[in-house]
């Protein structure tokens, strides 16, 4: 990062002792605080793995966590949940000890206090201004630092130079995302570069109960109100998971859910088969048991544009079914075929990015949209009982279910 070790060089001239900051900072005692974090570096692997595990460090006494992030979500902050304020706190947190971890070595080749030059601090009431010039490359860079009074210590919420500040720089790209309709999810899993996150695992659920955040058709919701058994959390070995019974009705839960499908192009969920009795299907695209889909967009009449995965007996493994619409063709790959009942677990592996790409000819939209799931048994009299759990998106690959 570019700027970053501005940011550090900053940072340990304010960084506060473990018995914490007097108010007198931003004055005489920066100079103590900066040794207290130049002490914390001669220890590097000690220091690195504070860092990579995000451990209490130094930084946390110099960082008011809750105010960058405040600021850096500003046209949002006040409409995020307080565990979704909480959540990304954190994850601005993780982010500027994760990007510590990684420059150690040249935090401690670039620290020398014959380099830095004081200027005189501003404070009004609960803000403070404070600044120095520091040596970059034979030339003076001035460094401006904000701080607010937090508790008994003043506290960093942003850093600046002249072309250079923390908050608009570094943080304020993943609020524009959240007013562009990514999921907070994604959004906390860019902040500190994760490689996988967690669309739903049902955790948030209590036994018994419909799945939050997850709705249905406005075609079914007749359905839907009268059979509220239709899709309910159930718990094994304390591990809640979405369950579905279903006899002669085909209803999709839909979840809207949109993330950058190029950047995280891979999606994982298990689901399993506990009872199913067939009936006398003659339409081809009517055999499947159960389906998870991707929604990419909606096209010009307001139709989801899809691609399914299936559990279909009839076919075969891995092959695409096309079923021509009016308006639209469906197009479903096939990722599993048993047909007989068990209570195994089946991890499935897709990419949906590759696959629409096989199929359309270019690339989707990198904003989907949603997922939705089904549990297909709306005609012949057929009836099943599935279960799922566990969506998950990823950057790298796990091995495919199909690999064509």
């Amino acid at each position: 990062m570019k700027y970053f070790k501005i940011l550090m060089a900053g940072a340990i001239l304010l960084c506060a002792s473990g018995s914490g900051a007097s108010q007198s900072l931003p004055g005489a005692a920066s100079k103590q605080y900066y040794r207290v974090l130049q002490n914390w570096l001669r220890d590097s692997t000690r220091a690195k793995t504070q860092l990579e595990s995000f451990a209490a460090t130094p930084l946390d006494d110099l960082f008011n966590w809750n105010e960058i992030t405040r600021r850096a979500f500003a046209e949002n902050w006040v409409n995020l949940s307080v565990s979704w304020q909480r959540r990304y706190t954190e994850a601005v947190r993780k982010r500027i000890m994760k990007t510590s971890a990684s420059r150690l070595s040249e935090l401690r080749a670039y620290l020398n206090e014959k380099n830095i030059r004081w200027e005189e601090e501003s404070i009004n009431k609960d803000k403070a201004k404070t600044g120095f010039h520091i040596v970059r490359d034979n030339a003076l860079e001035k460094i401006s630092l904000r701080l607010l009074f937090s508790g008994e210590t003043w506290k960093v919420y942003d850093v600046r130079t002249e072309k250079f500040r923390l908050i608009r720089d570094v943080f304020s790209a993943y609020d524009e995302l959240i007013s562009n309709g990514f999921s907070h999810e994604y959004v906390e899993a860019v902040i500190v570069n994760d490689s996988v996150f967690t669309i739903d695992n049902f955790t948030a659920n209590e036994e018994g109960d419909y799945p939050k955040q997850w709705g249905w058709r406005k075609k079914d919701d007749d359905y839907i109100r009268a059979n509220r058994r239709l899709y309910f959390i159930q718990k094994e070995n304390e591990d809640a998971y979405l369950s579905s019974e279903t006899s002669d009705a085909s209803v999709a839960l839909v979840k809207p859910f949109s993330y950058h499908i190029k950047e995280y192009p891979y999606l994982s969920w298990r689901w399993r088969l506990r009872e199913f009795s067939a009936g006398g299907e003659t339409d081809r695209y009517q055999t499947q048991i159960t389906e998870v889909a991707v929604i990419f967009y909606q096209n010009w009449l307001g139709m989801p544009v899809t691609l399914h995965y299936v559990w279909d007996p009839a076919a075969s493994p891995c092959a695409t079914i096309i079923k021509e619409g009016l308006m639209i063709d469906s197009y479903a790959k096939v990722i599993r075929n048993e047909s007989n009942p068990s209570n195994e677990w089946f991890v499935e592996n897709v990419n949906p990015f590759e696959d629409y790409v096989r199929i359309f000819g270019e690339d989707p939209p990198e904003q989907i949209i949603g997922i939705y799931l089904s549990s297909e048994s709306d005609s012949g009299k057929s009836a099943s009982k599935i279960d799922f759990d566990d969506f998950v998106v990823r950057k790298a690959a796990h091995v495919p279910s199909c690999s064509k």
